[in-house]
């Protein structure tokens, strides 16, 4: 039995107030349709025949999703023609919603497209049942997508595909922010122990942010301890490694049993004067002062950057050294050279920096692409292996020579809290200059307990020279190395030649 005119008025009006008193003053919250989370993003534009469509990607389970609230018409034909030019697709929604003039409604906010069932052209008969489907209240169907273009289908598999490549790309995204986020509590925490140099807390970060990319849990010690010894480092960086773990452990509160990894020790490369001053005058300005200072004062490279105009003495020839990674201050003498260059370098009211550069990451990019330049003008590939603490290497060397070895001097100038760090260089000052040594002699008379005296006074630096006929055994150490050691070692036999 077909629908009288009247029946179709009083379902309009009826329809009407329903559609007043169930939109909402505002539009909710887009919410996921797979989780129901709310903390989505605009995920690109979807263009259609029908109009454009805003696309969502869910941050909590990676679903991809357009708007749920499509703003475009939907058109029901509810006396149940079948309209010229009507496609019915199993996805697509193509029907008419006619009044008593024909005219087209928008389709309400609420209305879903997964609840119009057996309508328009949809082999619905002439008892129509739209009534009965714009009532129910059917929720959003994610397992489904609507296509708006009746001219192309979707490939779902294409579709479920896509999505799980963003729900993948979701889930490193979140990982990534779970790294950022310890590496800023480690950097914070660090901060506050007061005992890390800004150079350490950088350094801690860097290789910690290496090892979650090459696969380390950083919640999982033996993770980490198994990244740690498969990478192919140098024991002292493996060790720095081990460190930086280390202090992420103890800002949690945990502990671990440290691996080892064998240091083996080599000498520095140490170069030519004239290499350096190549080096120096193939640089910019302020790159060329900054190699300048550390040759003449053999800082750090830290200890050079943080240096002020105002510890510099333009009118004594002399800077302030700041320490860092515990050593001592100093106050050093510079060249008339060193003051000139200074002069030439830019200064400001506002700043009381001598150096441009943000931060020594940049000061780093800088020097290696200007050595790298040098090295390849001079056809010296010896220059590529100068770094900046090579400059300090070298200067303590030549402190060495030019005071005859008088070791606490040079140490005092390097800033050395313990001589023993100084005297790794002695070596390195007897093989560049073996005609500028000259030594001290010791002889251990010849006795029952010769042997083990010969041990102990070695054991203070002296080294075996020769045995004498007599027997004695002959020490020698160069000349301002025996500061340390006494003459006058209890029941020793020993004597200075």
């Amino acid at each position: 039995m077909g629908t009288t005119v009247e029946e179709i008025h009083a379902w309009q009006s009826s329809f009407n107030v329903k559609l007043e008193g169930a939109l909402p003053a505002t539009q909710p919250p887009i919410s996921c349709p797979e989780c129901g989370s709310s903390q989505v993003w605009k995920d690109g534009l979807r263009k259609t025949g029908t109009g454009v469509i805003q696309r969502y990607l869910c941050r909590g389970c990676g679903f991809r999703f357009s708007e749920p609230n499509l703003q475009h018409p939907v058109k029901v034909n509810i006396f149940g023609e079948v309209l010229e030019g009507s496609d019915p697709q199993p996805d697509h929604a193509d029907i008419f919603t006619r009044r008593g003039n024909l005219s087209l409604e928008e389709r309400p906010d609420y209305f879903p497209l997964s609840g119009c069932e057996d309508v328009g052209s949809h082999g619905m008969s002439q008892s129509t049942t739209v009534a009965k489907a714009l009532n129910k209240s059917y929720p959003y169907n994610s397992n489904r997508r609507v296509c708006v273009d009746g001219k192309e289908a979707k490939n779902l598999a294409a579709v479920e595909t896509r999505t799980q490549e963003r729900a993948a790309g979701a889930t490193a995204n979140l990982v990534e922010d779970d790294l950022r986020s310890t590496l800023f509590n480690l950097m914070w925490w660090m901060k506050k122990q007061g005992k890390y140099a800004d150079i350490t807390i950088n350094g801690y970060l860097e290789v910690l942010g290496v090892l979650a990319k090459r696969g380390a849990d950083l919640k999982d010690p033996e993770s980490v301890r198994k990244v740690i010894a498969t990478q192919e480092w140098s024991g002292s960086r493996k060790n720095n490694a081990v460190k930086a773990y280390s202090a992420l452990l103890e800002m949690r509160g945990l502990t671990w049993k440290k691996p080892k990894f064998k240091e083996p020790r080599k000498d520095p490369f140490i170069p030519n004067e004239s290499e350096i001053d190549q080096l120096i005058s193939g640089c910019s300005r302020q790159m060329g002062t900054f190699l300048q200072l550390l040759k003449e004062t053999g800082a750090r490279r830290g200890e050079a950057f943080n240096v002020k105009w105002t510890d510099i003495d333009f009118a004594a020839w002399k800077i302030r050294i700041t320490p860092e990674k515990g050593s001592n201050p100093r106050t050093l003498p510079i060249s008339e050279t060193l003051i000139r260059m200074l002069n030439r370098l830019p200064r400001t009211a506002e700043s009381n920096r001598v150096w441009t550069y943000q931060s020594t990451y940049y000061l780093d990019k800088q020097f290696r692409r200007q050595r790298k330049r040098v090295a390849k003008k001079l056809e010296n590939p010896r220059i590529l292996q100068i770094h900046f603490h090579t400059l300090r290497h070298w200067r303590a060397t030549m402190w060495l020579y030019e005071t005859d070895g008088k070791i606490y001097k040079v140490r005092g100038w390097l800033g050395h809290k313990s001589v023993v760090n100084t005297e790794r260089y002695i070596h390195l000052w007897q093989e560049m200059f073996p005609e500028s040594v000259t030594y001290d002699y010791l002889i251990v008379k010849a006795g029952q307990n010769q042997t083990e005296e010969a041990v102990e006074w070695q054991k203070r630096g002296w080294v075996h020279d020769y045995n004498a006929p007599n027997g004695d055994i002959v020490l020698k150490i160069p000349k301002g190395l025996n500061q340390g050691s006494s003459t006058n070692m209890k029941g020793s036999s020993a004597s200075l030649v």
